[in-house]
């Protein structure tokens, strides 16, 4: 329990000017239903320090946003489901970016 009061969440005033800044010292994954996007569990984890950006379910994130990404990311799904709530989201991404180190940890120690 707790785990939330260990990540660092940012309120900044002007969203796209702080990805703007922050894109030289980190990768910046946007979630998209877009065209181009590469399907989650496709996704590597960055090499460098990065952050995760999520749009609610309705209207997902800002075009300005999106461009402004290092790398867009889908989240598949079956049936009919097309979205997921931000809470939904944020689980699945992260669970999957945390596998995945974990991969490459124990392929490195071999």
């Amino acid at each position: 329990m707790g785990e939330v009061f260990r990540n660092n969440v940012d309120r900044v005033p002007d969203f796209s000017k702080w990805i703007t800044d922050i894109k030289s010292t980190h990768d910046v994954l946007a979630t998209s239903l877009q065209e181009g996007c590469v399907d989650l569990s496709s996704l590597k984890p960055p090499k460098r320090p990065f952050v995760i950006v999520f749009g609610n379910e309705g209207d997902g994130l800002s075009q300005d946003v999106v461009d402004l990404a290092h790398e867009k990311v889908r989240i598949e799904s079956v049936g009919q489901v097309d979205s997921f709530n931000v809470g939904v989201s944020v689980g699945i991404v992260g669970y999957w970016l945390k596998m995945q180190a974990a991969v490459a940890a124990a392929a490195h120690k071999t």
